[in-house]
């Protein structure tokens, strides 16, 4: 009597074992799958963020040349600005 007892608690045990071992095997399969995705978007984050930050720095060269070529204007004269066009209204 105690054998078949003994016997069926060893049978239940490798019953849950095979069950903790395929609830493992899925779980790490979604954090495989969740760490992919994470690793995806942060890619892309980084990328946009690149982009960004690429975009602000064209800006500011942008913002640059044209301060430059306002201070250029205010202190060279051009020949447009000595002898105005003709049709140009005073």
């Amino acid at each position: 009597m105690a054998e078949a007892h003994v016997q069926r608690e060893k049978e239940e045990l490798r019953s849950l074992h095979g069950i903790f071992e395929r609830t493992k095997a899925d779980c790490d399969r979604r954090v495989a799958a969740m760490e992919e995705k994470l690793a995806k978007g942060d890619a892309e984050r980084r990328e946009a963020d690149s982009k960004a930050w690429s975009a602000d720095e064209r800006t500011r060269a942008c913002d640059l040349k044209l301060a430059e070529a306002a201070r250029r204007e205010q202190v060279t004269p051009t020949p447009y600005t000595l002898h105005p066009a003709p049709y140009a209204t005073p």
